[in-house]
């Protein structure tokens, strides 16, 4: 079943500036999409299940959602990322969202992790297999998705 990650790059409030302002990015937030055969990211409206941490809603959290495609970047994660990333996520679900992640990790580069803790992107790529996933922000999350996913695909098909 394929999975895969919604990108926030929406104009959104002023968190959503602040976010993308600091990290270099279009993008301000990322969810994990459940894999559900029925989701299809290339309509212009889409309604689909999420899970991520959000500070709005206060942590890790799951719901469903309609996506309007202007405000959403969709990505498709190959066959590099852990084939249950979802359900390793829902595991999380209650815990507290990282303001202190946030703060030593893009506001003051200090790098620490707050292992009860998680913000979008840390909790996304730590869902997918990627190592130090704390340092990610959901700009850096995309283009490591991007780099594995053409890695995998010249792996398969080494004539590229």
């Amino acid at each position: 079943m394929k999975q895969y990650l919604a990108f926030y790059r929406g104009k959104g409030r002023w968190d959503d500036h602040i976010v993308r302002a600091a990290t270099r990015s279009q993008f301000s937030h990322v969810e994990l999409v459940l894999p559900d055969p029925g989701f299809n990211p290339d309509k212009d409206v889409c309604i689909g299940q999420i899970l991520s941490a959000s500070g709005r809603d206060g942590g890790v959290r799951e719901k469903t959602v309609c996506f309007a495609k202007e405000n959403w970047t969709f990505k498709e994660v190959s066959d590099w990322a852990h084939p249950y990333a979802y359900a390793r996520a829902q595991r999380h679900i209650g815990a507290p969202y990282d303001w202190v992640g946030i703060a030593f990790n893009f506001v003051i580069p200090i790098r620490r992790q707050n292992s009860h803790a998680w913000f979008c992107s840390e909790l996304c790529g730590w869902a997918l297999g990627l190592s130090e996933a704390w340092t990610l922000s959901p700009g850096d999350l995309s283009l490591r998705i991007d780099e594995l996913n053409e890695a995998s695909e010249k792996a398969r098909r080494p004539d590229l």
